[in-house]
C-alpha cells in the first residue's frame, strides 16, 4: 500500500533523530503511531489483555504520554501516521507489489 517511490524519496530526506527534543521546538513532526501502539502493548500486561479480550487502555495511555512529552517540549504539531487496511480498489496494485 502507499505511494510508489515514497520510501526512496524519504531516504534522501532522512537524518538521525536527536534525543534532544528542544531541537523540535516550533516544528511539525510525524510519528509512526503503530510503533507507539506496539510498544504500549509491551508495557505491563497490555498484550495479554488484548489477546484474552480483557479491556485495556495501557497501549493508548502510552501513546498519550508520548504525545504529551512532545507537546510539552514545544513541538508545534504532531502528525500521527497510521498505515491502514488494504483498500479494495487497490487490490490489483497490492498484488503487483
Amino acid at each position: 500500500m502507499g505511494i510508489n517511490g515514497l520510501l526512496k524519496t524519504l531516504d534522501q530526506l532522512q537524518r538521525p533523530v536527536s534525543q534532544d527534543l528542544s531541537e523540535y521546538r516550533d516544528k511539525r513532526i510525524a510519528v509512526d503511531t503503530y510503533v507507539w501502539l506496539h510498544r504500549g502493548l509491551q508495557a505491563g500486561n497490555a498484550a495479554m489483555d488484548v489477546v484474552t479480550g480483557k479491556p485495556t487502555n495501557l497501549h493508548l495511555n502510552y501513546c498519550v504520554r508520548r504525545l504529551e512529552v512532545l507537546l510539552s517540549a514545544g513541538v508545534a504539531e504532531v502528525v500521527l501516521v497510521f498505515d491502514g487496511c488494504p483498500l479494495p480498489a487497490k487490490l490489483g496494485v497490492e498484488d503487483d507489489r
